[in-house]
């Protein structure tokens, strides 16, 4: 698997004012909107044991932390992405 994107299950939601479809997903850095495609990182980052279902991790780009640092990976729940065909 070398690109992911979220899928239409467990990661969509409808935004009940907007109606727009939004891509938020439970990430290792607390819930995300992730539209797009990612790349799979080669080696999955250490996730607290409360979170084992964190079980993808993700190269991203363009997102902040809390403190405003910007996040390189994050860590996902696999079963909301899906493989894309490059």
């Amino acid at each position: 698997m070398d690109k992911v994107k979220v899928s239409d299950c467990d990661g969509t939601w409808i935004d009940a004012f907007t109606g727009e479809v939004m891509t938020t997903v439970w990430t290792s850095e607390g819930w995300k909107d992730l539209p797009g495609e990612y790349e799979v990182h080669e080696e999955f980052l250490p996730v607290d044991p409360k979170d084992d279902d964190l079980n993808l991790t993700i190269v991203v780009e363009g997102l902040k932390d809390g403190f405003g640092d910007e996040i390189r990976f994050l860590n996902v729940v696999g079963a909301d992405f899906e493989e894309v065909v490059s």
